[in-house]
């Protein structure tokens, strides 16, 4: 009876343990399982650490164009300057007359292939307005001033980027040809001839008609009715053609002022022609001739000298003509706007220079 009640009192008192949560332990399991649990919380800790470490110490990466430093900038070269056409050389001097005009062009490079802008000015604080032929290459014109002596012309061509170059021509002016040749005792006598055109033989024309006016003007655009007009200037050379071995040594043209009328700059330029013809007529209109000179038509004075007005002057003395005959015109003929757009020249500021020996 006592066993009996000792296996019920023993039943009773571990159900109620395991009621409460008390339970036998297995001891190596236990220290197992917290072993593990620590591993793995250490582990983690440690992989933390280390992605922290390595995420905080990490250096970012530069790429290969980062590392290698911005390509240098390589400033344009001048390759050359041209006078009517013929090449300079910037260590020497060009020589002209004064108050003549020149038509330059300036040829430049750029190693990287930048966009080049070009910018002129002279000693005498003038701006010259260049055109833009191409990237590599612009013009302008320069007038001579009718100061005697030495001047200056500064070329600046820049790539938009810092870089540059630089080119100045020196230009000397004098009255006569004689002044370039030196003082020796064998210099020839040189001669002056200055005539203004003969406004009978001068004028103005279209393909249709001439035009003539009691003002002393010449005009070179087009009319009303969109038709081209061209400027005809005659000078009398008759008191030239009776001096044995005449030899034109240089000519200058000045055409004094160009006034415009309306919108002339429809055309690029002005061009400039000598024609070996008399009288005029609309005959004459169509006539070609030998290329002078040309200037922009956003000009308001021009004047040149070149060897082919020097040449064409000669071959009308050695040919007898009592009359050296140009022919102006714009380079293009009309700008269908109705409107009659022209450049006004006066015959009273025209003249034409000529320096001459004779026998």
């Amino acid at each position: 009876m006592i066993a009996v009640f000792t296996i019920i009192v023993f039943f009773l008192v571990a159900a109620v343990c395991n009621l409460c949560g008390i339970a036998p332990s297995n001891t190596t399991d236990s220290k197992a399982t917290s072993e593990s649990i620590t591993s793995a919380q250490d582990s983690a800790a440690s992989g933390s650490q280390s992605s922290s470490s390595e995420t905080s110490g990490q250096e970012p990466q530069q790429s290969d164009e980062e590392d290698t430093e911005q390509a240098e900038n390589h400033d344009p070269v001048i390759i050359r300057v041209t006078a009517d056409g013929i090449e300079l050389d910037l260590a020497g001097e060009l020589r002209t007359l004064i108050n003549t005009g020149i038509n330059f062009e300036v040829t430049a490079q750029d190693e990287d292939g930048d966009t080049m802008s070009y910018f002129v000015s002279d000693s005498n604080d003038n701006n010259m307005e260049t055109e833009k032929l191409d990237n590599d290459n612009a013009a302008f014109g320069w007038v001579s001033p009718g100061e005697l002596g030495l001047h200056e012309i500064y070329i600046r061509v820049s790539d938009g980027n810092g870089g540059e170059a630089n080119a100045t021509v020196k230009v000397t002016a004098n009255v006569l040809a004689e002044a370039f040749e030196g003082d020796g005792a064998d210099e020839p006598d040189f001669s002056v001839f200055e005539i203004g055109p003969s406004m009978p033989m001068s004028g103005s024309l279209s393909a249709t008609d001439i035009l003539r006016s009691a003002d002393p003007w010449c005009f070179a655009g087009d009319g009303f009715e969109n038709e081209q007009i061209k400027c005809y200037l005659s000078f009398d050379i008759s008191s030239l053609l009776g001096l044995p071995g005449i030899e034109v040594e240089s000519a200058a043209l000045d055409l004094g002022s160009l006034i415009h009328i309306n919108d002339p700059e429809f055309a690029a330029r002005l061009d400039i022609k000598a024609y070996p013809y008399g009288e005029l007529g609309t005959e004459d209109f169509a006539v070609g001739g030998t290329a002078l000179s040309s200037c922009s038509t956003s000009l308001y004075e021009y004047s040149f000298s070149s060897d082919a007005l020097k040449s064409t002057l000669q071959q009308a003395i050695d040919e007898g003509k009592n009359y050296y005959q140009l022919k102006l015109g714009l380079s293009s003929a009309t700008d269908g706007d109705g409107v009659n757009d022209v450049m006004r020249l006066s015959y009273n500021e025209i003249m034409l220079s000529v320096n001459y020996t004779a026998d």
